[in-house]
């Protein structure tokens, strides 16, 4: 049965800072290993342990020096992923139903329009949700019931995300307790002001929430508020379940995958930087000349003060007795060459660059292979014709990827769609028609996330490869349509030259040789031979043509064709005057459309 009542005693070990979990400190675990490639975090667990005889004066300089090289490849993942609302199939809709609501108060205002701090629910979901769900599958997602702004107007409930170090404890369909990032204030015996703890308690009946009120750490409850979703509003964000422990969830994340080839990156990476700095940037000598003033080439000075009688000198730009530039050199004494002067008396330090050239492919490979993890090695950065690892990507794997996540997004937009129904019109409606409310929310199946450089690469190998016309044809309307997206006029003109084509993608010896062997009709060679110039002109002639059905679409063309058809020699041959060169559209020629 779930737990609604807590004693002060629980209240008080939950509430205890030290206070640990199995479940929570692994949840923890996993957050931060992927906080160092998504926020850019020095990784200093992993080069601590790769380097542990490292002096602290060197780990510094790496501190310093560091860079977030694994940032932008999840940042490309994360980007990927946002496009599965821009897919064919993405819709959010809402239905009629049978019950008024006040005009700018409906549940698709709110979701749509009106919804805190984001505008939309889709925003939200799509720009914070989507990233913490990919760093911190075990961060626990929450509907909060919120406050009317006026008392005639409805709540305004908002989802928040509480990341793993803030979830204290999570019993899946019982109870959440977490830690409010906000805290309280309280004031002392002595009227001074000090900053507590706060945590939340929710349950399948009601929000509660304590605030310290001393220094003893006794909370006292400052909130209670019942709410009537039957069951508990919160959730783990979800991912892989690797784990169940009397309704305690541990999740992994559906790209943790990337994460062995990402940490040896950046443990790589580091040894990398100081692999520049060696062997990269030049280093001078040159021979020791100018005597210091100061000590005469003897590099000390008296020092009465000192138990030895001297001291280090102190001229700035003296080095061991001689007076050198600001610049970093070697300086090389005569004495230490045979007293030979070299000629010339300066020069640089040969250095081997070989190691940073590998070490710098190495750190390319992980990062390469991370990707890979998660069939995105197409967003490496990795020339193609370097490597030719990005050849092998699989369009199958990958959009089973994406629409695993899809998935789990629906799942949870769905869940807070009615969270927040229940919470705003709960009240007010019967449970049957706050269902009439819900959106329907489509799981896409077709996704939008390869480069259209590979589209590029697939179709040229379709066409040398003399593939079936007829899948050339489908894979041109697909570039077409990625190549010219929020170019719907652009879209639809390509489309229909494709689609009415009935020799598409046949070259036109081809087309000559069927006719001559009357495999094809005349019309259908007319037709496909003057294919663009019926297009352009069914549009000069009806501003309408474009978004007729198809079988309209030729009707129109058909006129056309006959009226070529009349227009053919004494002997039934056509008056190849009349047919325009037409070519099929290519690759090239619908980037310059």
């Amino acid at each position: 049965m779930p737990k609604i009542i807590f004693t002060p005693e629980e209240l008080s070990y939950y509430f205890d800072p030290t206070y640990k979990s199995e479940i929570g400190e692994k949840s923890r675990e996993f957050e931060t290993e992927f906080r160092i490639h998504a926020d850019g975090i020095f990784p200093e667990k992993i080069i601590s342990e790769a380097r542990p005889n490292e002096s602290a004066e060197v780990f510094k300089y790496r501190k310093t020096i560091w860079q977030p090289k694994t940032k932008p490849s999840f940042n490309k993942v994360f980007s990927s992923l946002q496009k599965i609302r821009r897919s064919s199939d993405w819709s959010v809709k809402f239905n009629e139903t049978s019950f008024k609501v006040p005009e700018g108060e409906t549940l698709e205002d709110y979701l749509t329009e009106l919804y805190p701090k984001f505008e939309s629910l889709e925003k939200y979901m799509f720009d914070v949700w989507l990233r913490e769900y990919l760093i911190d599958p075990n961060a626990v997602c929450a509907v909060f019931p919120g406050q009317p702004k006026e008392e005639t107007e409805f709540s305004e409930p908002i989802a928040e995300i509480f990341n793993s170090c803030l979830v204290v404890f999570f019993k899946s369909e019982d109870f959440v307790i977490l830690k409010n990032p906000l805290g309280s204030t309280y004031r002392d015996d002595q009227g001074h002001e000090h900053t507590g703890d706060s945590y939340y308690i929710l349950t399948t009946t009601e929000y509660l929430k304590y605030d310290q009120k001393n220094v003893k750490r006794e909370f006292k409850l400052v909130s209670q508020i019942p709410h009537e979703i039957g069951y508990l509003p919160a959730w783990k964000l979800g991912g892989v379940l690797i784990k169940s422990l009397d309704g305690e969830l541990l999740y992994e994340s559906k790209i943790a995958g990337m994460l062995p080839e990402l940490d040896e990156a950046v443990r790589e990476y580091s040894d990398l930087q100081a692999a520049v700095i060696m062997n990269i940037f030049p280093e001078r000598w040159e021979m020791a000349t100018a005597e210091c003033n100061t000590c005469h080439g003897t590099g000390k000075i008296t020092n009465q003060n000192d138990s030895s009688g001297f001291s280090t000198c102190n001229n700035p730009s003296c080095v061991a007795g001689y007076v050198v530039s600001p610049y970093s050199k070697v300086l090389v004494k005569p004495a230490e060459i045979g007293q030979q002067m070299a000629i010339p008396p300066v020069g640089y330090v040969e250095k081997p660059v070989e190691i940073v050239e590998l070490q710098d492919k190495r750190v390319e490979k992980h990062i390469y292979n991370a990707l890979a993890a998660i069939n995105m090695q197409f967003l490496s950065d990795v020339p193609l014709v370097e490597s030719g690892l990005a050849k092998g990507v699989d369009r199958d794997e990958a959009s089973n990827f994406v629409h695993s996540v899809a998935e789990d997004l629906v799942n949870s937009m769905e869940q807070i769609a009615y969270n927040i129904s229940v919470l705003r019109f709960g009240v007010q409606h019967s449970e049957e028609e706050i269902e009439e409310l819900q959106p329907e929310i489509h799981v896409p199946e077709h996704f939008d996330i390869f480069s259209i450089k590979i589209d590029e690469e697939e179709l040229q190998n379709a066409k040398t490869n003399k593939l079936n016309p007829a899948i050339i044809n489908e894979m041109e309307i697909e570039y077409a349509n990625k190549k010219f997206a929020g170019k719907p006029e652009v879209q639809r003109k390509l489309a229909a030259v494709l689609t009415l084509d009935p020799l598409a993608n046949v070259s036109e010896d081809d087309k000559g040789m069927r006719l001559s062997n009357n495999g094809i009709s005349q019309e259908d060679y007319i037709l496909s031979c003057n294919i663009n110039s019926f297009v352009e002109r069914a549009i000069s002639e009806n501003e309408n043509f474009l978004v007729l059905d198809m079988k309209q679409q030729k009707e129109i063309l058909l006129k056309y064709v006959k009226e070529i058809t009349q227009k053919t020699t004494m002997n039934g041959q056509l008056n190849t005057e009349t047919l325009e060169d037409a070519e099929m559209v290519e690759p090239n020629q619908l980037t310059n459309a």
